[in-house]
């Protein structure tokens, strides 16, 4: 067969490199279009984590506000004298039920959540007199009503910093509690 060929080669004049390999123009490009692939799928997938996050979130103050809401309902006192109040505390990082009217950071009943670093929370609530602490959400003993309501003060804004994605909370004088998107 190299008989034939090499006298094919010789008659025509033609000599074909058939090496195998690519040139550098063409592995450039590849390597251009894998890293624009690259790219978009990247950020195509982490878009999602991003608001799971905020949704677990979400869904988490939910609860905690529906569970301090049911506490201060329950007329079952498990032993203790009295019913009690409960509400939630919020921090810029961190939530927290809490017994009682009035929030101690030292609480012995006191149940944190810490949200992740791309969360932040917002919140603009009633302030009562003493001690001037504009963070919590309290339900009354009984009624489950928001104590000291303020119609201009009762919403918690949950921020995913990454994409600025917000959901509001706004919570009535029963306690009922309405989620919208966006702050």
């Amino acid at each position: 067969m190299h008989l034939i060929t090499g006298n094919f080669r010789k008659i025509t004049g033609k000599y074909s490199d058939n090496s195998g390999g690519f040139s550098l123009i063409e592995l450039i490009l590849v390597i251009s279009l894998l890293s624009i692939i690259l790219g978009i799928t990247t950020v195509t997938l982490f878009r999602p984590v991003a608001k799971a996050n905020l949704d677990t979130v979400s869904t988490d103050i939910f609860s905690l506000l529906r569970g301090a809401q049911n506490q201060a309902i329950n007329t079952d006192t498990s032993g203790d004298p009295q019913s009690n109040d409960y509400g939630v505390h919020f921090e810029s990082d961190s939530y927290t039920l809490f017994k009682g009217a009035t929030y101690s950071s030292g609480g012995p009943s006191n149940f944190v959540v810490t949200t992740k670093n791309n969360i932040s929370i917002s919140p603009t609530l009633p302030c009562p007199s003493p001690p001037e602490d504009c963070n919590n959400i309290v339900f009354e003993k009984i009624s489950g009503e928001i104590l000291g309501f303020d119609p201009a003060n009762n919403t918690i804004c949950v921020t995913e910093t990454g994409t600025n994605k917000e959901v509001l909370f706004v919570v009535n004088f029963v306690g009922g509690i309405s989620i919208q998107d966006g702050c």
